[in-house]
């Protein structure tokens, strides 16, 4: 349809520059000649084929009026004899009523001084000029032809002036339109950038945990109204709506299925989600379905969403279909490639972290060689970040994304050769080549110190404090050594003897040898 628009346009332009380089001449003028004496007839043409002009000879007013109600005329030349033909009148024909300014025939009057009593009968009629039969008709008629000559012409320009302006105003809407829907592009861009800048630091495993980063998102959206989310359950036998905590969100009530759906959600049961959402009081008919896709064959997630006016500033429609179709996208494509990301880091991770007890083997080996060669050892305490986390205060985090990605950056910030080993949550041991401990070490420090803790906390508001940011500390290669330490933080100490913990770790520390610092 566009490129329909588009050729018309281009066709009136061409138009309007053929009639441009046209120019007109006298030989274009329409002449009509009104007479009943033939030879008066004649000599009026042959007079009018001076100036080029060929005249349409007429005896009667019959055949005069069919001519001016079927073709342009410019001019008519007319007997006052011949004002009326049985009941016409010259006078009453549409192409002299009306404003005389509009109209674009003219009309001038030949007489004979026998016959000029009859002008008072066309007193009416707006003539452009008189013809007196006893002078000289090639006199009078040149000036009546350059009259309407000009007139023609000044037709002329107001016409390709009024075309021009069409073409104008065409162009003028074009602009606009595409000034729109640059505008209404650029407003999706910014709220496809507001999605992945809330979503982007987030890595997910499953649809479950997709659905907990989500709410937030649609929670604080002004213009969505309502919204439901709903999914299959571990076994992929049951559709069930998760429980959140939003004034927004509606739970929707949980079925069961025929049969598991190992490959996401098929159509069948989409559209039984789908009834389920139009007969709840808190959703209306409008209301709109996100089909969230994984990498299964069916959707994984089905989001329903009511939306409020106040969605006018994004879209021209509160459910216009682009709006939403582009955000679906957008979730699709994030939820995709946070599973990827996961799953790429769960493989890539397993090269790197070695279980604990080959971590206490290595430990062992190490302890033999050389104090030059090998591999040597750092603990990453979190003992002081884990007291701060089981504060009254309940700071609550997400735990999955906090460990992984802590994980992820430090194998990414390590040469290839290192190692890393969980002992719970209480620290990391991490295997350092002896050539290149240095730099090892101090990236070790610098992730620590650099991390942003406040990203995993509910509450990003919140300010973590650098003391209780996990240390980093040179360990001698001793598995006995790092067991005890395990076990001191694992002693469930009362509150008199918490003094008494450091005084042991530092007399530790002391037996260890010289070998052994903490930073």
């Amino acid at each position: 349809m566009n490129e329909n628009i588009q050729k018309s346009q281009i066709e009136k332009e061409q138009e309007l520059k053929k009639s441009r380089q046209t120019k007109l001449g006298w030989e274009d003028l329409r002449v009509a000649i009104l007479t009943s004496d033939w030879e008066l007839g004649q000599e009026i043409s042959k007079v009018l084929r001076l100036y080029q002009v060929y005249g349409f000879y007429y005896a009667k007013l019959s055949e005069l009026w069919q001519l001016l109600s079927s073709e342009s005329i410019d001019l008519v030349i007319v007997d006052v004899r011949n004002l009326d033909d049985g009941e016409l009148f010259l006078k009453n024909h549409p192409c002299f009523q009306g404003n005389k300014a509009d109209n674009k025939t003219k009309i001038a009057f030949y007489f004979s001084p026998a016959h000029q009593s009859l002008l008072g009968a066309v007193s009416t009629l707006d003539s452009i000029g008189y013809i007196n039969g006893e002078l000289s008709l090639s006199h009078q008629c040149h000036p009546i032809l350059k009259s309407v000559y000009a007139l023609k012409e000044l037709n002329q320009q107001l016409f390709d002036s009024q075309q021009e302006n069409v073409v104008i105003r065409n162009r003028l809407t074009k602009r606009e339109l595409e000034l729109e829907s640059f505008r209404r592009n650029v407003l999706r861009l910014q709220r496809a950038t507001e999605v992945i800048s809330k979503l982007q630091h987030n890595q997910v495993a499953s649809p479950k945990d997709f659905v907990d980063i989500l709410w937030k998102f649609f929670h604080q959206w002004r213009v969505i109204k309502n919204f439901s989310f709903m999914m299959l359950n571990s076994s992929g036998q049951r559709m069930v709506s998760p429980e959140i905590l939003s004034d927004k969100y509606v739970e929707l009530t949980s079925f069961w299925l025929e049969k598991a759906c190992l490959t996401g959600i098929p159509q069948h049961v989409q559209q039984a989600a789908h009834e389920l959402v139009l007969n709840h009081e808190d959703f209306s008919l409008n209301a709109i379905t996100l089909k969230v896709c994984g990498q299964n064959d069916f959707p994984d997630i089905l989001v329903f969403i009511t939306a409020t006016e106040d969605s006018q500033v994004v879209d021209s429609s509160p459910h216009a279909t682009p709006q939403w179709m582009y955000l679906e996208q957008i979730l699709s494509n994030h939820f995709r490639h946070s599973l990827l990301s996961y799953r790429q880091q769960s493989q890539n991770s397993a090269d790197f972290q070695i279980p604990m007890w080959d971590a206490l083997e290595m430990l062992e080996e190490n302890s033999q060689m050389n104090l030059d060669g090998g591999q040597k050892c750092v603990n990453i305490d979190f003992s002081e970040w884990n007291k701060w986390i089981v504060r009254p205060s309940n700071h609550k985090i997400k735990y999955r994304s906090f460990w992984g990605d802590f994980v992820s950056q430090l194998k990414d910030s390590l040469t290839k050769e290192c190692k890393v080993s969980c002992f719970g949550t209480w620290g990391i041991l991490v295997f350092l080549p002896a050539d290149s401990f240095e730099v090892n070490f101090q990236k070790c420090k610098a992730l620590t110190s650099n991390f942003e803790y406040w990203r995993y906390l509910n509450d990003s508001q919140i300010s973590v404090p650098m003391q209780i940011r996990p240390r980093v500390q040179i360990l001698i290669n001793d598995p006995k050594y790092y067991l005890k330490r395990c076990i001191l933080d694992l002693m469930p100490l009362p509150d008199e003897a918490q003094d008494n913990k450091m005084s042991r770790e530092r007399k530790m520390d002391l037996n260890a040898g010289p070998n052994n610092s903490s930073y």
